[in-house]
Formats: C-alpha cells, structure tokens, sequence
C-alpha cells in the first residue's frame, strides 16, 4: 500500500509539472513577445497630467502606449500611433508629429472619447523616411495663448528597413501572426498595430487578439491599463 502511495504522488508530481509547464512554454511560443531593440535608451515622459492652465482636474489624463525607457520603432511609413485618454476632456487635444528641428509633420486636434485612441497618419501626409528619428506628443491644449501652461506627453519613433519577411507587412491578411514576428525582433508600433486591427475586424469583441494587445502593454509597465480593458476610438 505504501509503494502504492508514493508511486501515485510520484505520478501526480510530473503531472502538475507537466500542466504548469508545457502549456506555458507552447502558450509562449505563440504569444507577441517583445523584445527591445538595443542601442535605443531614451527616457520618455509618455503620461501628461495634473492641473497647470486647466480649468478641470487632470490626473494620468493621457497616456501614451510606449516603452517609457526607449525609442520604440516602426517599418510603415505611416504608422498608428496609441494613447489612452481617462476622461472626457473640455479642452481640446492636440497631435503633433515633427522631425526634431523642423516643421512639424502633421498637427491634428479634436476632442476624443475616453479610452484607446489610434492615430494613423493620413495618406496626404509626408511618410516617415528610413532612419529618422520623429517626436510625436499629445497635448491638452489648456491655454492656447500661453503654451507653456499646457500638459503634454511625448515619445520618440523612429522608421528603420524591414526586418522581417515581406509577407508579414501592414498590408498581410495574417495579422494575428504578424504581431509576434513585429515583437520578436522589437517593432513595437507594428506590433500594437497588427494586434488592433485584428480587434477592429473583430468589433471590439474580446478575444485572442485583444488579449495580446493587453499582452504587450503589459511588457511595457502599463498593469493598471491592463486591468481596465478600455474602449478603442479610431482617428
């Protein structure tokens, strides 16, 4: 009886071991990892908050879906660009996109719904070229006659060569897989992107793809955002 015992918990050992790893290590292989590009650090003060210039109480009013400790990159020559936005704002809000000492690039303002916003640049504007760095921020425009008084979150992109087959592109039907190539080899703004349009042919809906989506904003240090699950607007 004894034998009988230690032979069951030997069997029941290696069957918790084999529940609790296998499923992990085949669950992994087909999740979006991501991994950051190296030769790339720079802080980024992606969340814009608090009450300088504004008539409304703005505490983590946006945030931007970046890596906050360096550069992030993209292959698309006009990529979707992601914030989160916590409340309804009075004032409007302000996209700027510009290469560091020039014009900027394109400037949009509107006054969104809370939760996930996605920008993508229009086709009437300038592509970003192969190895440039861009500065993007999202500005709550308090005061548009004292500029200094407005609250604003910034990060950098830069578009580098394709580092992945063709097939993978924006264009692929198969963005579910393209996400984890694009967060392999560490393109995060591709990466969300493929993710997010698997949720918008979805409606929304919760699914595989949305999960992946929390998946990678997870990496990046966002948990809170994470347990929220806000809405996406598309701009």
């Amino acid at each position: 009886m004894k034998a009988f015992f230690k032979y069951l918990s030997v069997v029941i050992y290696f069957a918790v071991v084999v529940f609790n790893v296998l499923p992990a290590s085949s669950m992994s292989e087909n999740r979006a990892t991501y991994s950051p590009p190296k030769g790339k650090v720079r802080r980024q003060p992606r969340t814009a908050g608090g009450s300088r210039g504004c008539t409304q109480s703005l505490n983590h009013t946006v945030i931007l879906l970046v890596p906050q400790d360096h550069t992030a990159t993209t292959v698309s020559e006009r990529p979707i660009f992601f914030w989160y936005l916590s409340q309804k704002l009075s004032s409007p809000l302000r996209f700027t996109l510009l290469e560091p000492g020039k014009k900027p690039i394109f400037i949009e303002e509107f006054t969104p719904e809370p939760g996930i916003v996605a920008l993508k640049l229009p086709e009437n504007s300038s592509p970003l070229e192969i190895g440039k760095i861009y500065r993007w921020t999202v500005t709550v425009v308090c005061n548009e006659k004292k500029p200094s008084r407005n609250l604003f979150a910034q990060a950098w992109i830069e578009r580098i060569p394709p580092l992945i087959s063709n097939k993978f592109s924006e264009n692929t039907n198969d963005t579910s897989f393209c996400s984890i190539e694009y967060a392999k080899v560490g393109i995060w703004y591709d990466a969300l992107a493929c993710n997010y349009m698997m949720i918008v042919q979805n409606q929304n809906h919760l699914n595989s793809d949305s999960q992946e989506f929390w998946s990678l904003l997870e990496q990046i240090n966002l948990p809170n955002l994470v347990q929220q699950k806000p809405t996406f607007n598309f701009y």
